[in-house]
Protein backbone atom coordinates (compact mmCIF):
# COMPACT_ATOMS: atom_id res chain seq x y z
CA UNK A 1 0.00 0.00 0.00
CA UNK A 2 1.49 3.26 -1.16
CA UNK A 3 1.49 6.78 0.87
CA UNK A 4 -1.07 8.31 -0.73
CA UNK A 5 -3.55 5.12 -0.06
CA UNK A 6 -2.83 5.48 3.74
CA UNK A 7 -3.98 9.15 3.40
CA UNK A 8 -6.88 8.53 1.86
CA UNK A 9 -7.95 5.68 4.57
CA UNK A 10 -7.53 8.02 7.19
CA UNK A 11 -9.95 10.23 5.59
CA UNK A 12 -7.37 13.19 4.65
CA UNK A 13 -6.24 14.28 1.18
CA UNK A 14 -3.31 16.85 0.89
CA UNK A 15 -3.76 20.52 0.04
CA UNK A 16 -1.07 20.82 -2.58
CA UNK A 17 -1.94 24.61 -2.23
CA UNK A 18 -1.33 25.15 1.77
CA UNK A 19 0.80 21.48 1.97
CA UNK A 20 -1.17 20.45 4.84
CA UNK A 21 -4.28 18.05 4.62
CA UNK A 22 -7.87 18.16 4.63
CA UNK A 23 -9.86 15.97 6.99
CA UNK A 24 -12.66 14.50 4.83
CA UNK A 25 -14.78 14.34 8.24
CA UNK A 26 -14.82 18.53 8.73
CA UNK A 27 -15.96 18.59 4.84
CA UNK A 28 -18.60 16.43 5.71
CA UNK A 29 -19.78 18.78 8.72
CA UNK A 30 -19.68 21.90 6.68
CA UNK A 31 -21.44 20.25 3.75
CA UNK A 32 -24.22 18.77 6.48
CA UNK A 33 -24.50 22.40 8.10
CA UNK A 34 -24.67 23.92 4.48
CA UNK A 35 -27.53 21.17 3.58
CA UNK A 36 -29.23 21.68 7.10
CA UNK A 37 -29.64 25.29 7.06
CA UNK A 38 -28.79 26.21 2.71
CA UNK A 39 -27.68 29.88 2.58
CA UNK A 40 -25.50 31.06 5.90
CA UNK A 41 -23.42 33.49 6.64
CA UNK A 42 -19.59 32.68 7.42
CA UNK A 43 -19.50 33.25 10.98
CA UNK A 44 -22.45 31.12 11.60
CA UNK A 45 -20.89 28.08 9.71
CA UNK A 46 -18.02 28.20 11.58
CA UNK A 47 -20.17 28.49 15.13
CA UNK A 48 -22.54 25.52 13.96
CA UNK A 49 -19.43 23.27 13.03
CA UNK A 50 -17.41 23.98 16.04
CA UNK A 51 -14.63 25.31 14.15
CA UNK A 52 -12.53 28.30 14.50
CA UNK A 53 -13.33 30.92 12.20
CA UNK A 54 -9.92 30.88 10.15
CA UNK A 55 -9.59 27.59 9.99
CA UNK A 56 -13.38 26.88 8.42
CA UNK A 57 -12.71 29.64 6.08
CA UNK A 58 -9.74 27.94 5.15
CA UNK A 59 -12.04 25.06 4.27
CA UNK A 60 -14.54 26.96 2.45
CA UNK A 61 -11.62 28.33 -0.18
CA UNK A 62 -10.41 24.57 -0.61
Amino acid sequence: MGLSSKILIRGRIPDSENTSTVNLKTVKKILEVLAKDGRIKRTHLSVKTGMNYDRCMRYVKF
